[in-house]
């Protein structure tokens, strides 16, 4: 425990998004922080890693963030790296016939910012579109219930009248990006959050933000010198083989090379079959502790990363629904590479299970396909290059009956508290998620230790017609049905 007059002290274990906010959480109010990391670098299943045949950093899957991530934006600025997070005010699709169509706001307010060029989407009948605007404004403003995380977005969807091919080229894509589940499969109550705050609410909300260089390099030299102005550090390449309490009352980590750290307070801010494991050497507390979430899933995200052999105009992101790739990124553009190099691109495949499982050649060739099919500048490019790396863990699956199983911060072992997007934050498994976890885990073991909690960054406002049509919609589920036939919203 901490000496008399000495700075209190914590361990976080972790150095994902999660374990970051909690980190620099903690050390903004004064306390002695240690964040303990396995990998090189920070930024947990959203780092990065050394590419042995270049030298150069890649991300091992391509992460994005939308105008509605308020805390994650707060983390960045913080740091002093939000500067190299690029917004954009349109998202591209193309879908398997060729067509394009971009999604972009104008200045008018939610739900109306995209109106424009959502009634010019080619993909879908004039019908179809009405259908599909009709069953968003439901979805907009009905009111979010426990029932929402047992029932799934698929079957809500239908139920309301939304057209299929609405699903296939426009909520699809969009659903599994956010949720790296299916419309089939995502509870309806994570599926609501992303699309009402992230599209729906406010004007901003859906600009897409991509980070112009590697999420590793974007995190780990910035953090380390900001936990140690503090008076804390961030040890990374750290590999844990023992975590309990010490006589004294306070919590100690054992590394495999023989240190050892001890501090007042411990966050895990770990993936949940890691926590798990660590709780269960904890005696019986800890657990009963890890079989309260044994019921979580895991759902897959294949990065797919391909060199041509020339350069190609392609948006930054591309949404190609109805194929397997889902989305492709132009790295080049992204990174800021000159005019005339070689094309750089990676697909992001999220919850497809058989890709997850196809060779990495096979898979490589089947992106490639597609690409060219995509990008007219692609026509008859050789390959030169592929790199496909296969997260089976990438995130817990956001099924109905996950939401359940989810931890809060707090647990019944005094000092320990949980952070990880996996635990019950409001959010899906995303980066905002996980930043969210750790700041309420720091804010937990802060109010222990008698300090100050951090302000917590307010969420994007939802603009007047949106919030309008939110408290009508709250309003109508509190009047009672009159008659049978009525449709609830």
């Amino acid at each position: 425990m901490a000496e008399d007059g000495a700075a209190p002290s914590a361990l976080v274990v972790g150095g994902g998004f999660a374990g970051v906010a909690a980190a620099v959480a903690l050390a903004d109010q004064g306390v002695r922080v240690t964040l303990l990391e396995r990998r090189r670098m920070l930024g947990g299943r959203a780092s990065s890693f050394v590419d042995a045949a270049t030298g150069l950093t890649q991300d091992a899957c391509q992460h994005c963030t939308l105008g509605c991530c308020t805390q994650l934006a707060s983390l960045l600025e913080a740091l002093g790296v939000h500067r190299h997070i690029r917004y954009h005010d349109t998202i591209a699709f193309r879908d398997i016939r060729g067509r394009r169509w971009d999604l972009h706001g104008t200045r008018a307010p939610a739900p109306f910012h995209a109106a424009r060029s959502f009634l010019a989407m080619p993909f879908l009948s004039a019908n179809e579109r009405a259908a599909t605007a009709r069953t968003l404004l439901s979805l907009l403003m009905r009111p979010q219930t426990a029932s929402d995380y047992d029932t799934t977005l698929g079957s809500w969807l239908r139920s309301h009248g939304s057209p299929e091919r609405a699903i296939e080229a426009f909520i699809g894509p969009v659903v599994a990006s956010a949720c790296n589940e299916t419309v089939d499969d995502v509870a309806l109550g994570f599926a609501h959050k992303v699309l009402r705050d992230g599209f729906l609410a406010a004007r901003t909300a859906f600009h897409l933000g991509i980070a112009d260089r590697p999420m590793g390099e974007l995190l780990t030299a910035p953090v380390q010198t900001y936990l140690a102005a503090r008076g804390g550090a961030a040890q990374t390449g750290c590999t844990l083989r023992r975590i309990g309490c010490t006589p004294a009352g306070a919590w100690a980590a054992d590394t495999a090379d023989g240190r050892r750290f001890v501090a007042d307070r411990l966050i895990l801010a770990v993936p949940f079959d890691q926590a798990a494991r660590i709780c269960a050497g904890m005696g019986d507390a800890g657990q009963d502790l890890a079989a309260s979430w044994e019921g979580l899933r895991w759902s897959p995200i294949v990065g797919v990363h391909l060199w041509f052999d020339r350069p190609v105009e392609c948006p930054p992101a591309l949404a190609l629904p109805g194929s397997a790739s889902q989305w492709l990124f132009h790295k080049s553009s992204s990174f800021g590479r000159m005019p005339g190099e070689a094309a750089y691109l990676t697909a992001a495949v999220s919850a497809d299970r058989r890709m997850a499982d196809l060779p990495a050649p096979d898979v490589a060739a089947l992106v490639a396909d597609e690409a060219r099919e995509a990008l007219p500048g692609l026509q008859g490019a050789r390959l030169c290059r592929f790199r496909v790396v296969k997260e089976h863990k990438a995130t817990f699956a956001a099924l109905p009956g996950a939401e359940r199983l989810r931890p809060s911060r707090r647990t019944p072992l005094p000092g320990l508290y949980l952070a990880g997007d996996w635990t019950r934050t409001g959010w899906p498994s995303t980066m905002e998620g996980a930043v969210r976890s750790g700041a309420m885990a720091a804010a937990e073991a802060l109010a222990d230790l008698g300090l100050p909690r951090p302000a917590v960054p307010p969420d994007l406002a939802a603009d007047w017609p949106a919030r309008a049509a939110m408290r009508l919609g709250s309003l109508l589920a509190r009047l009672p049905h009159l008659g049978s036939g009525r449709r609830s919203i």
